[in-house]
């Protein structure tokens, strides 16, 4: 919001602090900016993931002026949850250990966040990996006989192998996959919507015209 992100801001001590967007500053920037450091950033990350997941703040404010109010005022009351902003039935569904991750990034205190960037990343990358277990790694499809070599070896030699992180990794190859008689579309339109990556092989035949077509602004620039 440029509106609110032009102004200086005000703490509860009375202090201006630099201009930021509001809704997104630690409790530490609207009380003690002087000490605020990184801790601050992931706050930031936090209140980010937390909009990206809920489609809602966690904080509101009637004026520019009230955001210190609202985030700092009472240090002893928890950050809201993304849990309470969601309805029961996606609660349900909804990965609780991401929800802890983005909880403990929005905690008020400084020593009760986490530690350092890289304690965030592997927090939300756990979460990554527990779903990776539930769904499958890659996909692998190919409508073009000539692509089946490569789909076997990529087939044989990703599927039940693990990653430096320790996932799993299992891979859903729709021809492989694919029960006899059954439309080749309801194969892909699995593989695609439960698989966290796809790799698509394609015919020279498909992508030689692409790979004909001449750069815009090489074009123009003859014209």
């Amino acid at each position: 919001d440029e509106k609110v992100a032009q102004g200086p801001m005000v703490t509860l001590a009375g202090r201006a602090v630099g201009a930021g967007t509001p809704p997104y500053m630690s409790p530490e920037m609207l009380t003690a900016p002087d000490t605020a450091s990184y801790p601050s950033d992931l706050w930031s990350l936090g209140v980010s993931l937390f909009e990206l997941v809920t489609a809602s703040l966690p904080f509101t404010a009637e004026s520019e002026f009230l955001w210190a109010v609202a985030i700092a005022g009472d240090m002893d009351a928890p950050s809201p949850s993304v849990l309470d902003r969601m309805d029961e039935s996606r609660r349900a569904s909804f990965d609780h250990h991401l929800a802890q991750a983005i909880g403990r990034s929005m905690e008020k205190h400084v020593d009760r966040r986490f530690a350092a960037a890289s304690d965030m990343y592997q927090a939300i990358y756990d979460c990554l990996i527990r779903r990776g277990e539930e769904v499958y790694s890659v996909f692998i499809s190919y409508r073009v006989a000539s692509e089946a070599p490569l789909a076997r070896l990529l087939f044989d030699d990703l599927n039940h192998s693990v990653t430096p992180g320790g996932h799993r990794v299992t891979v859903y190859w729709d021809a492989h996959r694919l029960v006899k008689g059954e439309d080749w579309k309801e194969g892909f339109s699995t593989g695609l919507c439960n698989s966290l990556c796809v790799f698509p092989l394609l015919s020279y035949g498909s992508t030689a015209p692409l790979a004909a077509l001449r750069d815009p602004k090489a074009a123009a620039a003859d014209a």
